[in-house]
């Protein structure tokens, strides 16, 4: 299975940035932070169901939220970890949940990174 790089930090915080700009922008400062705050809340919550669903085989649950982490995301600018959810959503479809356990790994490790980025931010 090739390797899905993590992001550098210094590119990581540059997508992070502009896409909380956009957000900004969309709503302001409090819609911004809103927003955030869900994003640190619900995608751990997310990875550990999907994490879950794998290990008990549930493709269809997996996938959808695959998918949503994969959304959530780019919203975000985390890059990275959208394409691991892309990358675990399409291993489901194709092979099952055996390279999708794997890169849950990864994903949970991405996540962690650019969480405490945004933390700081």
């Amino acid at each position: 299975m090739p390797e899905v790089a993590t992001s550098d930090d210094t590119a990581q915080r540059t997508a992070i940035l502009s896409a909380l700009a956009i957000l900004d922008e969309l709503g302001g400062h409090s819609f911004k932070q809103e927003m955030l705050a869900l994003f640190l809340f619900e995608s751990p919550r997310q990875m550990a169901e999907l994490s879950s669903a794998v290990d008990r085989g549930d493709i269809r649950t997996a996938k959808r939220l695959a998918h949503t982490l994969k959304s959530t995301a780019s919203v975000f600018g985390v890059q990275a970890l959208g394409a691991l959810a892309l990358r675990v959503e399409k291993e489901l479809s194709i092979i099952g949940t055996v390279e999708a356990s794997q890169l849950l790994k990864t994903m949970e490790s991405e996540y962690g990174r650019c969480a405490e980025i945004i933390r700081e931010m």
